[in-house]
């Protein structure tokens, strides 16, 4: 006392607006949170609930054509077993893109020739694989700390791209993956001898649902995802390629060592 009531009447007013404001937002984060709940619930019934159906119609198919002779028959067993690879493979990308923008930790100590093995182990029996030989090349010293989903996405799509397009009369088909690591930095490079790319599309194999060609039975998402994960490690990317000799891509990473 004294006061002024205009200015009690604004306080009180503001109050009641701040008051609002952050009941409102609590209410956006729970709203937020049920839904981030029911994607996980999601992105799981795709990882499980999908995938394992088309496992079974690629073990029939895979039977059938075991009992199968007539020509025409293994033809139609063929395209359903690639037609499956092409859906699975969507499916994964998917994943992968969800993992790479959901996951938030870097906080993973990464072991780049433990992590490069196992993604190559996990996609040398690809039937496009078959006789390219992989080379690794890693030198770390000290250790790296980041985001072991996001950089293993990385990897795995610009490894699975390297042996996917390949060139069929190249008789020794190659692809060679490079680490040179530090605790505050990871230079990566990934080399084939395959197809290339044309000059005037390097900078569109980056965007979303791109392909190289019509029939290409890829999604079109794998280095768009690429390019997304490195964004949020706050890394680069750089693509050098000519076509009909090969493509090079390197990749410039910031560790959180000291």
């Amino acid at each position: 006392k004294p006061w002024n009531n205009d200015l009690v009447r604004f306080a009180i007013q503001d109050g009641m607006d701040l008051f609002d404001t952050r009941q409102n937002l609590a209410d956006k984060n729970e709203s937020l949170q049920s839904a981030y709940n029911e994607l996980d619930k999601f992105v799981y019934s795709v990882s499980h609930d999908l995938r394992s159906p088309l496992m079974s119609i690629l073990g029939i198919a895979n039977l059938a054509e075991l009992d199968v002779e007539d020509e025409k028959a293994l033809e139609y067993f063929s395209s359903i077993k690639g037609m499956v690879n092409k859906l699975d493979g969507y499916i994964h990308n998917i994943i992968d893109h969800y993992k790479g923008t959901h996951g938030s930790e870097f906080s993973d100590k990464i072991d780049f020739e433990a992590l490069i093995t196992d993604v190559i182990d996990s996609i040398k029996y690809h039937p496009s694989a078959q006789g390219v030989e992989f080379k690794v090349n890693v030198i770390q010293k000290g250790e790296f700390i980041s985001n072991k989903m996001n950089i293993k996405t990385i990897l795995s799509n610009l490894i699975s791209n390297a042996f996917k397009y390949q060139r069929e009369e190249e008789l020794e088909k190659w692809v060679e993956v490079e680490a040179n690591v530090s605790t505050t930095e990871a230079i990566l490079k990934v080399k084939d001898n395959g197809v290339g790319i044309p000059e005037d599309k390097k900078e569109e194999v980056f965007n979303m649902f791109y392909r190289a060609k019509q029939d290409d039975t890829g999604s079109g998402l794998g280095l768009f995802i690429v390019s997304e994960a490195i964004d949020k490690l706050s890394g680069t990317i750089e693509l050098q390629s000519e076509l009909g000799k090969g493509t090079e891509i390197s990749l410039n990473l910031p560790g959180k060592g000291e």
